[in-house]
């Protein structure tokens, strides 16, 4: 197979369906995802691919299952001016970490401020889990009894890389927070009489549309969608349909360079104090266990890459649930759960890591469903681990 670094530019933006259906409380709007998903990444990919080997042919079932040998590896998303025509590895956007608390300022003079949240060794079991695997993990509190306050949902790549290699970060005020991510815009449609081919009266319904160009600081950026992909043949080109409604995306060449490492992440010192951060959804057969991992002498043994390590914690939102529609059985896809991007495992290597050993895990990956591009994780030191007694 052959890999192809490639960034796809969104033409009218993107209608990614979630679960809540057309007609959910109230109004008849369905909701979209606020950004592709690994597995709808993959599946647009495939189509694209596979229509462009097809060409005038029309191919079986058998052929279309052969072209599903298109697998999908590192994603992530980049915004960039409005006519910058080159990317930059300084133009990449990530998922903000859970480890990182937004608060508010309180009436004790703190200012607002982002706090590294980290788990600590217990001084004793103080309630009774069902999992006895849970007993081997250390709990995070947050520092302070501060109201927590509005968190964005991407970071720069400069802020991004500040906070992996020095938990620092700067709060982001409300008015903000939109400039933060695509926008979304609302569609109106209305019913066809199958009969009659007219509209029917009263029978509106609507969807929300994700633009990719945003509005800030007195300039227009463009969002746009990074992704390696590995091919039995040939190139992706020209443009592929995403979603719902298969809006186009423009596919343009992008070098490796894009995908790679920061340079600032190669000359940390070593440490054997890790965190595993989620650039994509993780999907785990254990819920929140990453593969491989086993409850040993009272602590959670496993890999990272070829490295020993232990688990001491993890920070995980709410599960992600998602399902598709089979076009070969024509039917619902079984529901799956999935960690959102932003997770966060706390480690102990049985070793110290170098900086060169950071950049050899720069977006590898763990979980169900790799080649569909889930799992990709991003590998930074832990800088305030408490080990306890």
């Amino acid at each position: 197979m052959s890999r192809q670094h490639i960034v796809l530019e969104p033409r009218d933006g993107w209608f990614l369906q979630t679960a809540t259906g057309w007609r959910p409380s109230g109004a008849g709007v369905s909701r979209s995802h606020r950004w592709p998903l690994p597995g709808t990444l993959t599946g647009c990919l495939r189509t694209g691919w596979g229509l462009r080997q097809q060409g005038a042919e029309r191919w079986s079932q058998d052929q279309w299952r052969a072209a599903l040998d298109v697998h999908l590896g590192a994603s992530f998303a980049v915004r960039r001016l409005v006519g910058t025509r080159s990317l930059k590895p300084e133009d990449r956007m990530w998922p903000v970490p859970q480890d990182a608390l937004f608060l508010e300022a309180d009436d004790q003079g703190q200012p607002a401020r982002v706090v590294a949240l980290d788990p600590r060794h217990p001084a004793e079991l103080l309630t009774a889990r069902p999992d006895p695997r849970l007993d081997a993990l250390w709990w995070a509190e947050a520092p302070d009894r501060a109201k927590p306050a509005p968190r964005p949902s991407w970071w720069t790549e400069a802020e991004f890389v500040q906070w992996l290699l020095k938990d620092e970060a700067s709060p982001v005020h409300r008015k903000e927070l939109a400039q933060r991510e695509p926008s979304v815009r609302r569609e109106t449609h209305v019913s066809i009489e199958r009969d009659t081919w007219t509209a029917s009266d009263g029978a509106l319904f609507g969807n929300e549309v994700v633009e990719p160009l945003v509005q800030a600081d007195g300039a227009t950026w463009s969002w746009s969608i990074a992704a390696a992909v590995d091919l039995p043949a040939g190139k992706i080109e020209g443009a592929v349909g995403l979603g719902a409604d298969r809006r186009m995306l423009q596919v343009q060449e992008a070098g490796a360079g894009l995908f790679e490492a920061p340079k600032a992440l190669r000359d940390v010192e070593p440490t054997t104090w890790l965190r595993v951060i989620a650039a994509t959804p993780v999907e785990l057969a254990d819920g929140w266990l990453p593969p491989g991992f086993h409850l040993e002498n009272g602590a959670l043994r496993g890999k990272l890459g070829p490295h020993a390590v232990t688990l001491r914690g993890a920070l995980i939102d709410r599960p992600l649930h998602i399902s598709g529609w089979d076009m070969e059985r024509n039917g619902p896809k079984p529901v799956r759960r999935l960690c959102p991007a932003g997770s966060v495992w706390f480690l102990q290597a049985e070793r110290a890591l170098t900086g060169a050993d950071l950049a050899a895990l720069w977006l590898t990956a763990w979980g169900e469903h790799l080649e569909e591009g889930q799992g990709r994780l991003i590998v930074a030191p832990w800088h305030h681990p408490n080990p306890g007694s």
